[in-house]
């Protein structure tokens, strides 16, 4: 009976507050946050933190003024609303994050550790293609759009030229290779997606992916200039660059998937529905990475945080090896909290995921969500390069090396 009156309050609870107009969201979020801005909060979980509300408009705003003072971005993820009205699905929603942090926790306290992996000279000679001033040149071209929003009417003019400057990189690549745009029941945006068939192990996925939304002011806000050049445009831009290098190579034993989300400002939409939609059809997604912001030096140029909250520990692992053999960043572990990317969308869904950041999340760029986030003298492309390098070597290690996969 308690469930029934508690689930009966909260749908009385969103539609009031308009949530047949998509006014009101449904999150996933933070207890911590949530409880600061005076959200109520009908699930949670301790171990994770996180826990389940409906924000109105006003709760929004003052959730994205929070994270911006706390250094992060984001730190929400919307739920489909059908989804988000029966207390099981949120339980198990928040149940299955659970296990994911269990299953890393325990990775981390267990005897047995990430096998080193050696040196390989292709390796190295593909990271030496990245090119500075490529990534200077596509950063500049994306945030030339007005504002590339989900919300706008223009939302996807941006995704249809992306996808023509990623056909004409492979139109000269020697393996099997598609792009696609991907529709959304929850955005009228679309998301771009490049797979590079594998050769012996195609089903064995690697996913590279960053989002190409832009936003100014609050949540997911879509009124006046949001050129976004360095939220996302870098890490879009990144994610070019390393196709660019990719279509050059032979094709590896693992296929690799390219992806351009949409309306992550809006609460990882695109990612959450493909995210979801991989786990349905039981794909065998090894790892995942996601670029979302490269090129603000916040915390000193060629110094990355590794992010280690809410993604994977052996996958930390490789890229502090990674970076050893190829690149020679400074690289700190640092945490963004939950649902700052769309990894969080991976995440939740058990896959194994990973984030090189720009800096210190307190130390990131304080100009994103703003019509200041342009091409500047603040922007430093010799440190998206080198992030871009070393998630190339990422790719190509876990791509080529079958023997690389998830702990059990």
């Amino acid at each position: 009976m308690k469930t029934l009156l508690a689930l009966t309050f909260l749908s009385q609870f969103a539609l009031s507050h308009g949530l047949e107009n998509h006014s009101t969201q449904p999150v996933l979020a933070s207890i911590e946050d949530l409880k600061s801005i005076k959200a109520p909060i009908w699930a949670s979980d301790d171990v994770t933190g996180v826990g389940f509300s409906y924000l109105t408009p006003e709760m929004q705003i003052k959730m994205q003024d929070q994270s911006h003072f706390k250094g992060k971005c984001g730190g929400f993820e919307v739920l489909p609303v059908a989804e988000a009205q029966s207390f099981s699905s949120i339980l198990e929603e928040l149940n299955q994050l659970k296990k994911q942090v269990l299953k890393d926790q325990s990775y981390l306290n267990g005897p047995v550790k990430f096998a080193p992996v050696h040196y390989k000279a292709f390796i190295e000679e593909a990271a030496s293609l990245v090119q500075a001033s490529n990534l200077h040149e596509l950063v500049t071209w994306l945030s030339s759009y007005p504002s590339r929003n989900e919300k706008t009417a223009q939302r996807n003019t941006h995704v249809e030229a992306m996808r023509l400057k990623a056909d004409e990189f492979l139109k000269n690549y020697k393996g099997t290779w598609k792009t696609e745009l991907v529709t959304h029941t929850s955005s009228q945006q679309k998301s771009l997606k490049v797979t590079l068939a594998g050769t012996t192990h195609a089903d064995e996925i690697i996913v590279l992916g960053g989002h190409h939304d832009s936003t100014v002011g609050g949540w997911g806000g879509s009124s006046g200039l949001a050129p976004g050049a360095d939220d996302n445009a870098s890490g879009s831009a990144n994610l070019f660059e390393i196709l660019r290098i990719l279509a050059e190579l032979p094709p590896q034993a693992r296929s690799i998937e390219i992806m351009w989300y949409a309306a992550e400002e809006s609460g990882l939409l695109g990612s959450a529905e493909i995210a979801k939609s991989y786990k349905a059809e039981q794909k065998n997604v090894i790892a995942v990475l996601q670029l979302d912001m490269t090129s603000f030096p916040g915390s000193g140029e060629m110094t990355i945080a590794n992010i280690t909250d809410f993604t994977s520990p052996w996958l930390h692992d490789l890229i502090k090896q990674l970076n050893q053999h190829y690149v020679g960043l400074n690289i700190i572990d640092d945490k963004c909290g939950y649902a700052c990317s769309d990894h969080a969308s991976w995440y939740r869904q058990g896959f194994s995921t990973a984030v090189p950041f720009e800096a210190a999340s307190k130390k990131m760029n304080p100009n994103i969500h703003s019509k200041k986030d342009i091409v500047s003298p603040e922007l430093s492309f010799k440190h998206s390069a080198a992030i871009t390098q070393l998630s190339l070597a990422f790719a190509l290690e876990l791509s080529s090396n079958t023997g690389l996969r998830p702990p059990p």
